[in-house]
């Protein structure tokens, strides 16, 4: 229906602007990271009145896991505080906080040569310890240095991108956890154990499949029975399943027994009693005002 949560759309545009905040080039970004960042190029740590801060905060990480460079002529890129080889920078991998990162301020660029890798002996040395390798990272040459949003690849950002990475809805879906590591499914799953009264300590496809051996044509048959509103074994149990299933029930009609008695015909009628009226009593065929018999048949 395209009903989205308030919830949602307010964090997609927290971190649209967070982004705006990291990559714009207007007056109010250059403002705002000249007022939220120190000297060395980090965000304060410390406390801000503003109203916009506290949301850009809390937004500036989910921006940084879901964003990387393209590097291209290495001009916007800091070499160590952002990440441009790994999914964070080298300031983080190598955690050191003897190292005076206020006074390291290169850029990628440094390192880069006529569209080619130019790095120095020490500085390759280090990023192989990272696990890092030059020659895997792709230059774009004659081309500027470009941030994008990692699931939308090939557009510019977008806050319907961003509203589907909030959702969780970026990642291509896999039946694993479509039907298993799904929150929603978890639950549904151990509702259902909880309902059937099986034993599975952790739901999965062999698992549960193992546990309800036993159990699967006895649910079946209650499932079919109660759909078509035929005849199920009536226990509390099965009662209670099928009332929590919100199967509707219709209740078979009793069978009603009454008596009833017929009086004699008035003068110059004959009462004759058919197969059904005479049931139980088939000697009588006929009789008249006085209850005498007058004629009697049966077959040969």
């Amino acid at each position: 229906m395209g009903i989205r949560k308030l919830k949602d759309i307010n964090r997609s545009l927290l971190i649209k602007l967070a982004w705006k905040f990291l990559e714009g080039h207007d007056d109010w970004a250059k403002f705002m990271r000249a007022k939220f960042t120190v000297r060395n190029g980090d965000l304060c740590a410390y406390y801000k009145g503003s109203s916009v801060w506290s949301g850009l905060k809390w937004s500036m990480p989910m921006v940084k896991q879901h964003s990387r460079w393209i590097v291209g002529d290495g001009e916007d890129i800091e070499l160590w505080r952002d990440d441009w080889c790994a999914s964070v920078s080298i300031k983080e991998l190598v955690n050191n906080r003897n190292i005076p990162w206020k006074q390291i301020k290169a850029k990628v660029c440094c390192i880069i040569t006529n569209g080619r890798w130019t790095a120095p002996q020490d500085l390759l040395t280090v990023l192989a310890r990272l696990s890092i390798d030059l020659r895997r990272i792709k230059i774009c040459r004659g081309r500027r240095d470009q941030k994008i949003w990692e699931p939308n690849l090939y557009d510019k950002f977008s806050t319907q991108s961003v509203h589907e990475t909030v959702r969780q809805k970026e990642a291509e879906e896999s039946v694993q956890h479509l039907f298993w590591d799904c929150k929603v499914s978890d639950a549904l799953w151990q509702w259902s154990i909880n309902l059937i009264k099986i034993f599975c300590q952790s739901p999965d496809i062999k698992t549960m499949l193992k546990a309800v051996d036993n159990q699967s044509s006895y649910i079946m048959d209650m499932w079919i029975g109660s759909i078509l509103r035929e005849w199920i074994h009536n226990t509390q149990e099965d009662l209670n399943t099928v009332h929590v299933l919100r199967v509707p029930g219709q209740p078979r009609k009793e069978t009603l027994i009454k008596s009833c008695f017929w009086d004699l015909p008035c003068m110059g009628q004959v009462k004759i009693n058919t197969d059904g009226a005479s049931k139980g009593n088939p000697g009588k065929g006929g009789v008249d005002y006085s209850s005498s018999l007058l004629a009697a048949f049966y077959p040969r």
